[in-house]
């Protein structure tokens, strides 16, 4: 009879009931698991002999007593800050690091039902709970990471009272409910302050004014807090704009709002429209979440309608995407074939301004966008390392939600492993059209 590994022998003798699952993968061994997973050692060591390598899970609920918090990548922790920043702290519990985050294990309450949830707690963020299971160390992930224990001898702590009350109400958990609380971590604190400079200032704030309230808000929602002298830019920046009107895409959805459009591609070459004739000359950016939101749909049906506006021609990308840092921008084709002169006025176009990306003189804070130049003297003289397409070449690149892959805008590969994404160049690759001086 096999001998199964010490930590699948002491995760049975906390009475938790374990089932084995296919080797490098989530899928159980057992048909019935629900009911025939245990915490008898003699049975464990029989499947063990029979699926030998195989991975090891956990059936929560009543019969073991627990459940699971899965914090799922960046979208899952910044989730998991705002729901802390609103209530409580999660307590001191025992955990696991997985793949792409952490399994926070809480005990089951006696006298609530815990389930299976995706979503409702906010992004990122699942739970496992009664007729469910998740995966323990030292099971394989199946992209071969191992689960790792932060300190199997801690306790698993008792569910805080705000955490259950969420999990067992009858409507979905907003874990945003509030922009005002909302956590701008790296990548997204200068588009987050900037949004918040934007607004005031088309209210009438003057540069005191919004310099103070942003001020604020980096002491107590940006993590880590930027640099006064950002601050004090993305400030000067928004103070710059003209008093009153909604912001450039904003003022773009009410413009499309009377017309008829028989798809949503359809309505998104109206936006796109409208908003290029609003900005000018100017190059435009598209935000597939506040565009989602105002189309109620989900983002990713938006970042589809962008892509294929690529492939079709209509959608010249002119300026590439780094992801956390710049947004991808571009020019938007009228029915006639002009690129981007739709505005009589450059002027008073050049105004209006999404406010979506702040790009700060100051190169040497960590959320300022770099030029090219900078780049490639900060990589060398003969080659410059970019997140790069490995099927197409492309530099049309972002984060998938909810994961570290980057996603091609440009032919549709997803899952593109960062590593994989930064190549080295040659400088007459002529990348950004970049010119050593």
């Amino acid at each position: 009879m096999s001998q199964v590994s010490p930590e699948i022998a002491a995760a049975a003798s906390r009475g938790w009931r374990l089932l084995p699952c296919a080797p490098r993968d989530k899928m159980p061994l057992l048909k019935n698991w629900p009911t025939l997973a245990t915490h008898n050692l003699s049975t464990i060591e029989r499947w063990s002999a029979r699926w030998p390598g195989a991975n090891w899970g956990v059936a929560h609920g009543r019969e073991s007593g627990t459940f699971v918090l899965d914090i799922d990548g960046q979208n899952g922790a910044e989730s998991l800050a705002t729901l802390e920043l609103a209530h409580d702290p999660l307590p001191r519990t025992l955990f696991c690091s997985t793949a792409r985050g952490r399994h926070f294990w809480l005990r089951y309450p006696a006298h609530l039902r815990i389930g299976n949830t995706a979503g409702k707690l906010g992004p990122g963020i699942d739970t496992r709970g009664q007729d469910g299971y998740s995966l323990i160390p030292p099971s394989l992930h199946p992209n071969g990471i191992q689960y790792r224990w932060s300190d199997f001898s801690q306790t698993v702590a008792p569910a805080p009272e705000w955490l259950t009350r969420l999990l067992t109400a009858s409507e979905p958990v907003n874990s945003r409910p509030d922009a005002r609380s909302e956590i701008l971590t790296e990548g997204r604190r200068n588009d987050g302050l900037m949004k918040i400079a934007g607004s005031m200032r088309r209210r009438g704030a003057d540069r005191d004014a919004i310099e103070g309230a942003l001020l604020e808000t980096n002491r107590r929602r940006c993590l880590p807090p930027l640099h006064d002298s950002e601050v004090h830019t993305i400030a000067q920046s928004a103070a710059a704009y003209a008093i009153g009107g909604p912001d450039v895409l904003q003022a773009a959805v009410e413009a499309i709002e009377g017309q008829v459009c028989r798809s949503r591609t359809d309505r998104f070459r109206a936006l796109c429209a409208a908003l290029q004739r609003l900005r000018g000359s100017e190059a435009v950016v598209l935000p597939v979440e506040r565009i989602a939101a105002a189309f109620s749909c989900h983002w990713t049906l938006i970042a589809r309608l962008r892509r294929q506006a690529v492939t079709d021609g209509w959608l010249i990308p002119e300026r590439r995407a780094i992801a956390h840092r710049q947004a991808a921008r571009f020019r938007v084709l009228s029915e006639t074939g002009d690129r981007g002169m739709y505005h009589e006025n450059e002027n008073e176009a050049n105004e209006a301004n999404s406010g979506y990306v702040l790009r700060s003189s100051d190169t040497s804070l960590s959320d300022t966008p770099r030029s090219s130049e900078t780049r490639l003297s900060e990589t060398g003289a003969g080659s410059v390392s970019f997140p790069q397409c490995p099927a197409c070449g492309s530099f049309f690149l972002y984060r998938q939600s909810n994961r570290g892959a980057y996603e091609c805008e440009t032919c549709g590969l997803a899952e593109i492993d960062e590593s994989a994404a930064r190549r080295m160049l040659p400088l007459d690759a002529n990348i950004f059209n970049a010119r050593v001086q």
